[in-house]
Parts: structure tokens; sequence; C-alpha cells
């Protein structure tokens, strides 16, 4: 004999021949050994629902962008680095559906095999690193392609307290000034407490480590407008399929005040990702 309890996402299913308690959030579950009475079942569920809440509070949430690694490329000597960034476009059950994938420094597309293995890191909104195994299950066919892959075991997650701030794709304006006096404006592809990303002309004379002046234009939903600037130093550059150049910069010198004005914007975007 079983017993179903169900409030809101939470339910409870109390089975009486194996003498269990089984408890479940969305498709995160949890069992409990324990007698059947109510009054000694009680401090058990309040366990129960920390335990399934926290599991499920540590998976990547829907928009969110993850980066990742092929496991066999690491087999063959290769080097840990994260060399492909997707975005999480749909969760069901004990899926993952993603879009395709892309190489961080070509820009370009990368569609994987059923079976490959990955190994994954992405970054919560309290800025902590959180790494996972998973494989590629399968595809589907939405509006866009997607990729299916297996969502972890909460359990077997792996954080880092280095401490990293949340980045978001957003497309903003912002103008930059080199050492020499080179004036351009330019498109950012994310931004974040950390530093930003941006695309601008291939003719563009720039250099790893070059630092540069910024003035980034923050849009907000309430209409607000803010000018933000920063010096920042250049981490990385890569030239992309269209002969565009992308480049990674770090902040190197900025106000608290704007970093903050930055890390709102990120954290508005990211809500409207979610509410889509």
């Amino acid at each position: 004999m079983k017993c179903y309890v169900r409030t809101g996402s939470l339910c409870f299913i109390q089975d009486s021949k194996s003498n269990t308690l089984l408890v479940t959030l969305r498709d995160q579950k949890r069992t409990f050994e324990r007698p059947l009475q109510v009054s000694i079942w009680l401090p058990t569920i309040r366990r129960a629902i920390i335990a399934v809440w926290e599991g499920s509070r540590l998976l990547p949430k829907i928009n969110q962008m993850i980066q990742f690694q092929f496991i066999a490329a690491l087999q063959e000597g290769k080097e840990l680095e994260f060399e492909y960034k997707t975005r999480i476009a749909d969760e069901r059950d004990n899926d993952f559906f993603l879009e395709m994938f892309i190489h961080e420094r070509t820009g370009r597309f990368k569609r994987p095999s059923i079976g490959d293995a990955l190994t994954a890191v992405y970054v919560n909104e309290e800025g902590v690193q959180h790494f996972f195994e998973t494989q590629v299950t399968g595809f589907i066919n939405d509006t866009v392609p997607l990729i299916r892959i297996q969502k972890p075991d909460p359990a077997t997650i792996t954080k880092t307290q280095r401490r990293n701030y949340l980045r978001v794709a957003a497309a903003l304006e912002i103008a930059v000034l080199t050492p020499e006096g080179e004036r351009f404006n330019a498109l950012t592809d994310d931004v974040g407490g950390g530093g930003i990303s941006f695309i601008c002309e291939g003719k563009t004379k720039l250099e790893e480590a070059t630092p540069l002046e910024c003035w980034l234009l923050l849009t907000f939903k309430n209409g607000t407008i803010e000018h933000t600037p920063f010096q920042a130093v250049i981490v990385r550059l890569n030239t992309l399929a269209t002969g565009r150049l992308h480049v990674m910069a770090k902040f190197e010198t900025i106000a608290d005040s704007d970093r903050q004005k930055i890390i709102r914007y990120c954290f508005e975007r990211q809500l409207d990702f979610r509410n889509r």
C-alpha cells in the first residue's frame, strides 16, 4: 500500500511495505527509511525537503551558459580547457536540451555525436564555479536543433570556492580607446562583473595584454541609461570566420559603483532569459 501527498512541486510517497518515504521535487528524488508514525516522520520530512531542495539548487538553470570540453580530448593528453560554450534551452525529466556548441576561439559551431562524454563548468548566481560530467544522449528538432544530455546527479557536482562573476550574453554599445589614441565603437558579446568580450573590425590593431580605456552603455529595464567607464586589459584575441576580431578583456580599474551597475544589469538580463 502506498500513500501519496502532493503540495506544489513537492510529492511525498509513503510505502508501507518497504517502510520508506520517497520525496520528489520536480525530477529530483530522495528516499528515506523511516517508521510510518507521523510524529516520527516530521523531522524526516523536513530533512527530505531540505535535501531535495539543495540538490535542485545545484543544477544549472534554463538559459544559463555552460562551458565544456570533450573527455576524449583529455584522454588524448590535452590540457583541461573549456573550449566550447552553449546555452541550456530547455529541461525535461532527467535531460537538459542545449543549443549547438560554439568554439570559444573560432566561433564555429560543433555538432557532437551520441555517446560523447563531456566535462562541464558553470557559474551560479553567487559566482561559484560548479563542475560535472555528462554525455550526449540524442537530438531533437525544436525551433532550432537541440542537443540532449543527461542531467548530472547533484551529489556528483563539485564546486570551487574561487569566486567568479555572473556573465551574460549581451549586445551593448561600447566605446574603446587604445594606448595609440585609436578610437572605435563595438558591440559586446558578453558582459560580467569581472570583464567583457566584444567584437570589432579585423583591421583594428590590438594585441594581448594591451590596456584599453572603455565606456560601456547600459540600458536597464526601467528605462535608465548608464555610461560606465573602466580600464581593461586584453587577455585573449580570436579571429572569427567572418574575419572580425573577438576580444576578451578583464577589468583592470573600475569603480565599485560602476561594477555594481554591470552586475545589476547581468542579473536583470538573466531574469529576462528565465522568464521567456
